[in-house]
Order: C-alpha cells, then structure tokens, then sequence
C-alpha cells in the first residue's frame, strides 16, 4: 500500500491535507470575535484592558521609570545581556555567505544601541525595529535599525504588523515585508504583543506607592511636634484668621513672634514614624526583585541568608540572562541574516547564526588551569576554547 493510499484510508472523511495545516488557529477559536475589532488583534493583556485601558503600554513605562527598584532591576537585567561579547557562529555556511553576513555586521550604525532597543521588550512585550536598507557594491546592506514605539504598532488576525497612521488610525497600514524586526518577550503564535515583565507588578507597585503616600503622611503627622494655638475670646475674625495663616507657616521659621493674649504650644509626637511601613514597602521591593531577576540575595542587602543561597540565586540569575541572550540572538538570525541572505543570494544551505555569549564570567586564569588539566585527558576543540576565551583567529 502506498503512503497517499494509507493516508486516504486514515482521512476516509477528511483531507490528508490537515496534518501540513494549522488546525488551532486563531480565526478558528470561540473567542476570536471577542479578541478583534476591526481585523487588529487586541492585546490580551488583561491588566492594560481593565485596570489602564487609556494608557496602554505607557502603564508599564511610567511603573519603569517611575519606580526606582524596577528601573534597576531592569538595567541590571538589560545590562547582563549587553554587556556579553556577541559572534557570528558560522557553522557549516558558504564561505561567501559568511563573509557576507560580518561584512553586514561590521557596516552597521549603532548596533549596540540597537539591542538595547530591543531589550525594551522587557517592558513593552514586543518593540518593532526598522531596518534601513542600503545597496553597496551591487548588494543590499543595512545602513542602520531603529527602535520604534511599540503604542503605535498593532498586529492583525495573521499576525501582521500594522502601524496606526493618520490616514488609517483604527486598522492601521500593513509594514513592507523585510523592513521590520519585531523582538517579543514571551510572545507566541496566539499572543504576538509578547508580555511585560511588569504584568505581575501591577499590584505590588500599586500597594507600594500607597505605602510611600502612607509613610510621608505619618512622617508629616509623628516625626514634627503637633502645634496648637490659641486665642483671646476678644479677637476679631480678622485677627483669627491671621492668627491661622500664621500658625500654618511657623513650621519654617526656627522663632515667632506672638502677640500678647494669643498662645502657641509644641507637643511632641508620642508614636515613632514609619515602624509598620518600612517592612511593607521592602517587602514589595523584594517581590519586584524576584520578578524581574528570579532571586534577591544579589541585588539587596538582607540580614538573612548565606553565601550558598546568594550563590544559588546568582545561578538563577545567569539562567535568566541565558535566556534573554539566546531569545534576542535568536531574534536577530531569523529577523535579520535570514532576510538580508535571501536578498542577495539564491541560497537555502546552513546560515550563520548570531550568537550572544553564554558563558558566566568566569575566573579566566583558574578556567584556564582546569581546561588545561582535562586537555591530559579529554580532547578539547580549539573552536570551543576560541568561543569561551572570546579569542579571535
């Protein structure tokens, strides 16, 4: 029996065709109708849809830049991945394909701003970049790529970027094929917009400001003497309002002049300031800590804890970066070799590939005198002691 004659036996009431097909699309699910408005893919992030349904992906940039403890877990995050050395992993490609691809890395403007662009996704869950083609020598290059914002961008039922112009604000216009490169954080085939990392923050950060509004009110309240004037039943209204407007600004001055009959008192504040609200906010601290990079011990100071947990927690740091570094090195190989290759050349072998380091930082010397201890033993590739040494040819 031939393969075509068994698979018509197996799809007696349906199309062999289905198994090369997607089958759980999204146009096919029950809430495709509730999840669209005119063709755009809403973003299924419930928090920017029912809690800040006005502001959109400036919710989670304010939170950033906002909240001093997530701006520097993110910088810290972002920072582990940028400061890692970057190849072109060349593998089994053409010799004039990968001559190609580090002519079109070594040409590029501003490459390093340009991952850092890319690593906004963090926040925004996807950050589109334009690439702006050039032709030298008779070969497409890329001149430079710049980050745009991702509030004006929306993808459609295919999965489409779309940009929101003037002339097309609600559906907004298709982009060019090849011109865009679209970084998501934890994005998938039904969720193009990717998530924020700060989705789950919503609440700390809430409870957080809160807390800080609560504290500056008691530090107001308890920290400075509590100032109770009083007057001459003679007074006048003029001279009681007077009186009032004078005991308001007392605060700034370190004397007062009082006239005779009228009295001012100073009492010392019986309750200390801030006992309750300390705790509070370093608790929603450490939870933003263990959010945006997995662990605390590395990125505060605690009282608690041992070197060994702050060594666990280091790894599980790294393990975080690691991902970041093949997501976006993965990124930048579909999203830009892959493009620029099938402009120029009518190739479908092996492709360099864009690789971020993933090696920890190492104590080199120690590294060097363990790798040298194994060669005795074990082979050891050159390639591999190039890449983890960051030795050039």
């Amino acid at each position: 029996m031939t393969i075509l004659q068994k698979l018509k036996s197996l799809f007696s009431d349906s199309s062999p065709r289905q198994l090369m097909t997607e089958f759980d699309s999204i146009t096919r699910r029950s809430d495709f109708f509730q999840s669209i408005i005119a063709n755009i893919l809403e973003n299924p992030d419930e928090i920017l849809a029912r809690y800040a349904p006005n502001e959109g992906l400036d919710l989670y940039r304010k939170m950033e830049s906002s909240d001093p403890t997530i701006a520097s877990a993110l910088t810290t995050r972002r920072c582990a991945v940028l400061n890692r050395p970057w190849t072109i992993h060349t593998g089994d490609a053409d010799p004039k394909i990968t001559s190609y691809v580090l002519d079109l890395f070594a040409n590029l403007t501003d490459f390093q701003q340009t991952l850092e662009q890319a690593l906004d996704a963090l926040t925004t869950g996807f950050t589109p970049l334009e690439i702006f083609w050039t032709v030298r020598n008779e070969k497409w290059y890329v001149e430079k790529i710049v980050g745009r914002d991702p509030a004006t961008y929306r993808f459609d039922a295919q999965n489409t970027l779309r940009l929101l112009t003037t002339g097309n604000p609600v559906d907004g216009e298709p982009v060019p094929p090849l011109k865009f490169i679209v970084h998501r954080h934890r994005g998938s085939s039904s969720n193009p917009y990717g998530q924020s990392i700060l989705k789950s923050l919503y609440w700390p950060v809430t409870f957080s400001r809160a807390g800080w509004k609560w504290w500056a009110t008691a530090i107001e309240k308890y920290g400075m003497p509590i100032i109770t004037a009083t007057f001459p039943d003679q007074a006048t209204r003029d001279d009681q309002a007077r009186f009032e407007q004078f005991v308001k600004s007392i605060q700034a001055y370190s004397w007062s002049v009082v006239p005779q009959g009228f009295l001012i008192d100073l009492h010392e504040a019986k309750r200390a300031a801030g006992e309750d609200y300390l705790p509070f906010l370093q608790y929603a601290d450490t939870k933003k800590f263990q959010v945006i990079l997995g662990q605390n011990l590395t990125a505060e100071t605690s009282t608690h804890g041992s070197r060994a947990q702050a060594d666990v927690h280091n790894l599980v740091r790294h393990d975080i970066t690691l991902a970041d570094a093949t997501s976006l090195s993965a990124t930048i190989t579909d999203q830009l070799i892959k493009p620029a290759v099938k402009l120029n050349f009518n190739y479908t072998g092996p492709l360099p590939k864009f690789k971020i380091s993933s090696t920890p930082a190492y104590d080199l010397e120690s590294l060097a005198r363990t790798y040298d201890i194994l060669a005795k033993h074990v082979p050891i590739s050159e390639r591999f002691l190039r890449e983890t040494f960051q030795i050039t040819e």
